[in-house]
């Protein structure tokens, strides 16, 4: 098996200029009034099979969005090449030493040198300069292509944008109240701004004060600042830290991080005391008074509850800091993820000392800061934890317990899971690295279930083993169904549905489901589409860009999952940054993902193997890319010159230089089979 070809920032620049050439000369010829250029006969599908024809870039699935990040990354190009000026000085290269001093210094960030060295080595892992980074540090170009690649690297743009924000405190402002007091708007009704005004409008403001416009907007850039860290992720987690105080809680999970069990740099941090420091009014707060904390407190606590939320619905891994002293409220929160967020998994790690330590640490602690802790509430803290715990973990995944005694702490137990005391159980679930942009990695791709039940009209009148026949009558289709070319869905072989309960209903395969194929896109003349019509419904998203269809014991279809994008897209829109649908009609959708792993070059042989069964492209995204054809692979089906298959099955893509396959990767068993 060869693996991928590693980029060369030629490479890269080479797929750049295509990315952005290409769908310009396309548009511009048919501006001109030119016809789109012949489909190539070898791309064609094999005998029996509806012609189909690849769109436009303008034309294909998610286009919008892909457009919307053109412009992003076009506007943002002179923000990049200023942030890294400042950040490599007037060599033009960036070094380790510059990159350190920005993180502690600048930014202030909450990083080991451990974790920072690890993001450091991911820009030359991402493709940027070869797989190499020189001694001397890298270059403006290669700063790009991190950028593209590694999401802790955009973070790090972004708080650099924060920094830069003016945000003035105003004059004769009264250090002797606290922000949310000084920054206070008790209009009606209730105004909001900015990017996350839906979330704002949801919040209690029984508890809670509205903000006056600037500083919503100056929010918004810190709580962004913090959610901007990985990728969305299939099945996540929200991690729980708990333990007394004095046990050592932050010391554990950097002891973790370092040593590659739980990389921080890869998971979103929502720590109130991070939001305090990044408020402009932190240092003359901490310089009059030890109260700084609680002067900044109400409004801390404001940007973790927004924060939170944008990373959930964001489908990113999170640790959530703190001690779960308040058992029964926790109960709640534990209760609200499930409820509202089916695809997170829950873990507490539980950081515990003996008592003496524990004792040992707060006295040391108040000997350093003159503030010594009452006795009352270091005997709560003790006994809170165990009677938590004993509420919560029912609630939970997993439990890891951690003792925190020396200064290498021990996994103790790895409750419902394991208990064999390695560490690597832990790396396992959290120590995946990103691998960067398609062709080098494949992003989750998100599915919705149709609901085939919301129409009197069957959305399929008829199914084979070969093919399935779309209504096209179905009022969901009315905007589509005038450039459908045939209603015949190709289908691949039936494969049957071995996934385990706790999975199949996370992936929304139906109970009665026995077996499924992917349904590839229906054969569409997209140019006889009207610019901008709506096809947003996920009945169009099965003739648009194909959908995986279950079937029962007697070959009836139950149920159907159609795909509806790259999942970056459509978490971009459960998170507010984008206005295509409300707010709330996306959360209630029922969204799944499936995530990839690293790609496999395939062989001339396979390639041929292969070819009957490839068809277009639809999806904006990949088209930009370079991506041409696809097909499904089955799970356990074998291809020429790959050695072991796809268990859970795979997608191929047809390039101009090479033919790659990216496997399906079930997180609940990391191996078993996709359905």
């Amino acid at each position: 098996m060869r693996p991928p070809p590693v980029e060369t920032p030629a490479d890269w620049m080479s797929q750049a200029l295509r990315g952005i050439v290409d769908p310009l000369a396309q548009m511009l010829r048919l501006c001109q009034g030119a016809r789109p250029p012949p489909i190539s006969r070898s791309a064609s599908p094999a005998v029996g099979k509806p012609c189909a024809e690849s769109p436009l870039i303008h034309q294909a699935v998610g286009f919008a969005e892909y457009d919307r990040n053109v412009s992003a990354t076009q506007l943002e190009h002179t923000l990049l090449r200023k942030t890294f000026t400042e950040l490599s000085g007037e060599d033009e290269l960036l070094s380790y030493d510059e990159f350190w001093a920005a993180l502690t210094q600048t930014l202030r960030f909450d990083l080991s040198e451990a974790e920072a060295q690890r993001v450091w080595s991911r820009v030359a892992a991402s493709g940027g300069g070869g797989g190499e980074l020189s001694a001397a540090g890298i270059t403006y170009e290669q700063f790009l292509h991190g950028v593209s690649n590694v999401p802790f690297l955009r973070n790090v743009v972004s708080q650099y944008k924060l920094v830069e924000t003016k945000f003035e405190v105003p004059e004769g402002y009264d250090y002797s109240r606290s922000t949310n007091e000084n920054y206070a708007d008790a209009s009606e009704p209730r105004r909001f701004y900015g990017c996350h005004q839906a979330l704002r409008e949801g919040l209690d403001y029984s508890y809670h004060t509205n903000y006056t416009e600037a500083r919503q907007y100056w929010q918004d850039q810190a709580i962004l600042s913090v959610v901007a860290r990985t990728k969305p992720k299939p099945t996540p987690w929200i991690v729980y830290t708990c333990g007394p105080m004095g046990a050592g809680k932050g010391y554990a999970l950097s002891w973790m991080s370092k040593h590659g069990y739980f990389p921080l740099e890869d998971i979103v941090h929502i720590d109130p005391d991070h939001f305090k420091k990044l408020m402009p009014e932190w240092e003359e707060y901490t310089r009059r008074s030890d109260r700084a904390g609680d002067m900044c407190h109400r409004e801390s606590g404001f940007m973790q509850e927004i924060a939170q939320e944008v990373a959930m619905r964001n489908s990113q891994n999170i640790w959530v800091d703190g001690s779960l002293r308040d058992g029964p409220w926790f109960v709640k929160v534990f209760q609200d993820v499930r409820r509202r967020f089916q695809k997170y998994k829950i873990a507490i790690f539980a950081v515990s000392a003996s008592e003496e330590v524990v004792r040992k640490r707060i006295a040391a602690r108040a000997s350093q800061t003159g503030r010594a802790v009452p006795e009352h509430l270091i005997k709560a803290s003790l006994q809170s934890v165990a009677s938590s715990l004993e509420m919560l973990t029912p609630l939970s995944d997993f439990v890891a317990r951690i003792s925190n005694e020396t200064s290498t702490p021990v996994l103790e137990a790895y409750i419902r899971i394991n208990a064999s005391r390695d560490w690597g159980l832990v790396q396992a679930q959290f120590a995946q690295p990103e691998m960067g942009t398609f062709p080098n990695s494949l992003a989750p791709l998100a599915l919705v279930q149709v609901d085939l039940d919301d129409s009197a009209t069957p959305l399929f009148t008829d199914a084979n083993a070969t093919r399935a026949v779309v209504n096209l009558d179905h009022p969901s289709l009315a905007n589509l169904r005038g450039a459908v070319r045939s209603a015949k869905l190709a289908l691949s072989p039936r494969s049957p549905i071995t996934l385990h309960p706790e999975a199949r209903a996370a992936a929304g395969v139906p109970e009665c489901a026995a077996s499924f194929a992917f349904a590839y896109p229906a054969a569409i003349s997209w140019g006889l589409l009207e610019e901008g019509v709506d096809l947003s419904h996920a009945a169009c998203n099965v003739l648009t860009a194909g959908a995986f269809v279950f079937f029962d014991a007697r070959g009836g279809i139950c149920g159907v999952c159609a795909v509806c994008g790259l999942a970056e897209a459509e978490c971009e829109v459960a998170a507010g940054k984008l206005k295509r649908k409300p707010l709330a009609d996306v959360a209630s959708r029922s969204y799944y993902m499936l995530q990839f792993s690293a790609p496999v070059l395939l062989s001339p042989s396979a390639v041929a193997h292969l070819k009957p069964r490839m068809q277009p492209v639809t999806l904006a995204a990949l088209l930009a890319k370079g991506a041409k054809q696809f097909g499904w692979i089955a799970p356990g089906e074998k291809l020429p010159d790959v050695g072991l298959p796809s268990l859970a099955g795979a997608f191929v893509y047809d390039m101009v230089d090479r033919t790659i396959l990216f496997s399906v990767v079930d997180e609940y068993s990391m191996r078993a089979p996709f359905f």
